[in-house]
């Protein structure tokens, strides 16, 4: 079982690192960039925590259904070039830092579900800063924010998401 990240990031210099090594020590093999023509150095700390770059694009404004869109063709085209009949991919954002919290990486999470299992998701949870500096770049932001609060409204989404050789994608819904 291959388990690979994929984000896609503009102008995220800051917090970039950060979500590249929480991927990786999360069990990740690779960690893919797409960057929407980001004017920062995104990209360069992207690849100094382990990222691999892959693409870019450049849109005039912030188009979360156009991004969704890229990011499941560059997802469904690397897979296809990847050994093994199943790939798990992790969608996220570069601000977020998902695990199962139950001690497991996300690898051994996974290699613990059921084998009809192609589709995870979760809520996310709002970190509170609790003393300044409120985060410096390169650190996992939850040094600063180790405080958290469920949202009124449960922000759900699948992020994790197999893809099968014999199977149909599974897309990601923005």
């Amino acid at each position: 079982m291959k388990l690979n990240a994929i984000l896609c990031v503009w102008n995220e210099e800051d917090i970039i690192h950060a979500t590249v090594r929480h991927a990786l020590a999360q069990g990740c093999d690779a960690v893919y960039l797409i960057d929407n023509a980001s004017t920062d150095r995104t990209v360069q700390q992207a690849l100094r925590a382990g990222a691999i770059f892959h693409a870019t694009f450049s849109t005039e404004v912030f188009d979360e259904a156009q991004k969704t869109v890229y990011i499941n063709k560059c997802a469904t085209g690397i897979n296809q070039t990847l050994p093994g009949e199943r790939n798990w991919w992790l969608y996220i954002d570069a601000d977020e830092f998902p695990d199962f919290g139950n001690g497991l990486t996300i690898r051994r999470n996974l290699e613990l579900l059921p084998d009809d299992v192609r589709a995870v998701g979760g809520i996310e949870w709002q970190h509170l800063p609790t003393h300044e500096p409120y985060y410096l770049p390169g650190f996992h932001p939850a040094d600063f924010a180790p405080l958290a609060e469920k949202p009124r409204e449960e922000i759900f989404k699948y992020n994790l998401l197999r893809h099968d050789r014999d199977q149909p994608p599974i897309y990601a819904m923005s």
